[in-house]
């Protein structure tokens, strides 16, 4: 039978795995990147933010996982990487569904704003939500770098996924730079070198919970009955 916390494991690191073919999409149509007066009233508005918000839902478990796995090799900054991760990843499900739902029905009302950042300038409708959009941006970023940075030195799964995770982290910084060709690459590339991150991590979270249970189901010993 497999033990509770291999169950955690498994399924989180499933929910990592959704995780990533959800946000690359989400990130390819998200009209926010796009130079365009009319990006808030795009079709796929809203489909892109609901879709980061599932996303970054299913993010949560996804690291709590990848915590366990490896929770015997972090340090304090390592844990606190994955606090500010999962800090930051709630923030940025609650700014998602904000920005989806609210920005819509008040862009008509301000014609010259196109894009979602500055509606939290001050004066502007959003200005309130500010101190929440800069929590976001101090817990997000810095999280899954020090999360990447962290699963690299603990040396239990994939490098290369680790150093995904904290390039794919600082790639998405481009969001903040404008719209735009170059921020849409600079922020589409971040998006995807994450996801691949994500489905990799969540990869050998599954197969590393899967082989343990096969190796205690092995090692069990079996009840010998009299004949």
């Amino acid at each position: 039978m497999m033990k509770p916390y291999r169950r955690v494991i498994r399924l989180g690191g499933l929910a990592l795995m959704a995780t990533a073919v959800i946000e690359v999409a989400a990130t390819i149509f998200d009209p926010d990147l796009i130079a365009n007066r009319d990006a808030i009233q795009h079709p796929s508005w809203i489909p892109s933010h609901l879709a980061f918000s599932v996303a970054y839902t299913l993010v949560l478990p996804g690291l709590v996982a990848l915590y366990l796995r490896q929770a015997d090799r972090l340090g304090w900054w390592g844990e606190a990487g994955f606090v500010l991760a999962l800090f930051g990843s709630t923030m940025t499900v609650s700014i998602s569904m904000l920005v989806g739902a609210a920005l819509p029905l008040i862009a008509p009302q301000y014609p010259g704003l196109t894009r979602s950042l500055p509606f939290f300038e001050p004066g502007r409708p959003l200005h309130f939500m500010q101190l929440a959009v800069a929590l976001t941006v101090l817990t997000y970023f810095p999280g899954y770098v020090l999360t990447g940075i962290a699963t690299l030195r603990a040396g239990m799964l994939s490098p290369w996924a680790a150093c995904f995770m904290v390039l794919g982290a600082l790639g998405t910084l481009g969001a903040l730079a404008g719209p735009g060709t170059t921020a849409r690459l600079i922020t589409i590339g971040g998006a995807a070198l994450l996801c691949v991150a994500f489905g990799w991590l969540g990869y050998e979270l599954v197969v590393a919970s899967d082989r343990a249970a096969s190796e205690a189901g092995f090692s069990k010993p079996r009840d010998r009955r009299p004949a």
